[in-house]
């Protein structure tokens, strides 16, 4: 299986999907028959010798001979390989395997492996274990047998106050030929034309893609992604989603059918909107689960179609959450930097009116000091006082005085300033 970055639940607000909760859904909406295949069947008897033949599918074709056939014992329920064996194919693409041992719970797969395409046959009870057959298939560059069967988009839901939608999608594909389509990654001159290219709206995000293919790389592309997985012939279904934002009600979607579209269908909730586009019509509306949705098809799109569509209606947030979110989300930015600023200016107001005050009362003090120093000096003068303490309380006066002068060190210092008389 294919696959690539599975879905959460929800992540910061905005819904994501899990790929596998709206299968049901979708396959509902869509009426497929046919799903992607069931696991083997497990706990079977196993016989001590597997043999059979790798065969090769394609017309004049020559059965594979040194290819490298492996028996792989499997704990599906654990998702590991518990045993494996190796073999080669001989004359007529034979191969068998001795001394083989399974048990309850496990799985044994054939697997003829050619290096880029590897078939594989699960063995069930009811298998012919002496006549196992695996196809293999010639390969191809050409792109020219296989095309889009069926192409479907799903909007489960939609977050009008976000302007986003999850969106799943179904694709499905058929080589109706004979080989094996597999790209040659090592071609330098490789590009998007040359793998499985599928178009998605502009601006997707986070996608998910699974299938029944074989292993193979996803690759995300400008206009949507590709696919490098090698793709016998055969019918395959591909499930994809992804997140999608749009700006005010709506947004085109110029849909690429590079390979074609046997039909295209458009699936949004009930009254969430309108989809359009050239060659489609409303088909119907479908209910499923007590939910209502409105289709809208079109069939017969050739190779190299280009369908523009048009999603209308969108809804969007009501007047009160745009201004909720244009405050809280957008526009807290400059109110804290206002607030900030106002806040800022106001605490420098006051620094300065205290240090002005303090300037003040200081100066004040320092006034009243060299005043009582200038008195206490005519007193000494005038004989009102004898000389030790008027010595001792001067040297008072004047320390104080100087501890009212701004300066370094502490209780200030005489540097840089002139000293009371």
């Amino acid at each position: 299986m294919t696959k690539a970055d599975g879905g959460a639940g929800w992540r910061g607000g905005v819904w994501r999907i899990r790929l596998s909760g709206w299968v049901v859904l979708l396959l509902a909406l869509l009426a497929l028959s046919d799903g992607f295949s069931a696991g083997a069947a497990t706990g079977q008897t196993t016989p001590s010798i597997i043999s059979g033949r790798v065969l090769n599918g394609t017309a004049g074709g020559l059965a594979p001979e040194g290819m490298e056939v492996l028996l792989l014992t499997l704990n599906e329920a654990a998702g590991q390989i518990v045993g494996r064996e190796s073999t080669r194919t001989g004359a007529g693409g034979r191969f068998e395997f001795t001394g083989v041992s399974g048990g309850e719970g496990l799985t044994l797969r054939v697997v003829a492996n050619d290096g880029a395409y590897t078939p594989s046959v699960d063995l069930s009870g009811d298998s012919d274990w002496s006549n196992v057959q695996v196809v293999t298939y010639e390969r191809t560059k050409s792109l020219d047998d296989i095309s889009v069967t069926s192409y479907s988009l799903l909007v489960p839901s939609i977050d009008a106050r976000g302007r986003s939608m999850g969106v799943l999608g179904s694709i499905g594909l058929i080589n109706d030929g004979d080989t094996v389509w597999i790209p040659d990654l090592s071609d330098p001159s490789l590009t998007g034309l040359d793998l499985l290219r599928f178009s998605l709206p502009e601006g997707y995000t986070d996608l998910s893609v699974e299938s029944d293919l074989p292993a193979g790389n996803v690759m995300e592309i400008g206009t949507g992604f590709a696919l490098s997985t090698p793709v016998p012939p055969g019918e395959f279904n591909i499930l994809v989603s992804f997140l999608l934002e749009y700006e005010g009600n709506g947004f085109d979607f110029p849909l690429n059918l590079p390979f074609g579209g046997g039909q295209v269908r458009l699936i949004l909730p009930e009254g969430q909107g309108s989809v359009s586009g050239d060659g489609l019509e409303l088909a119907e509306t479908q209910v499923v689960n007590d939910r209502a949705f409105t289709i809208v098809t079109g069939d017969g799109f050739v190779r190299g179609s280009r369908v523009p569509i048009v999603f209308a209606d969108l809804p969007g947030p009501s007047l009160a959450e745009s201004v909720t979110d244009y405050i809280v989300h957008r526009a807290y930015i400059p109110i804290l930097a206002w607030s900030s600023g106002a806040l800022l200016i106001g605490l420098l107001g006051y620094a300065m009116l205290r240090s002005r005050r303090k300037s003040s009362a200081t100066m004040d003090a320092r006034r009243e000091l060299v005043l009582a120093i200038a008195a206490l000096d005519d007193r000494y003068e005038a004989g009102q006082i004898d000389e030790e303490p008027y010595k001792a309380e001067r040297e008072d006066l004047k320390r104080r005085a100087l501890e009212t002068y701004p300066g370094p060190g502490a209780g200030g210092g005489e540097q840089g300033r002139a000293a009371p008389p």
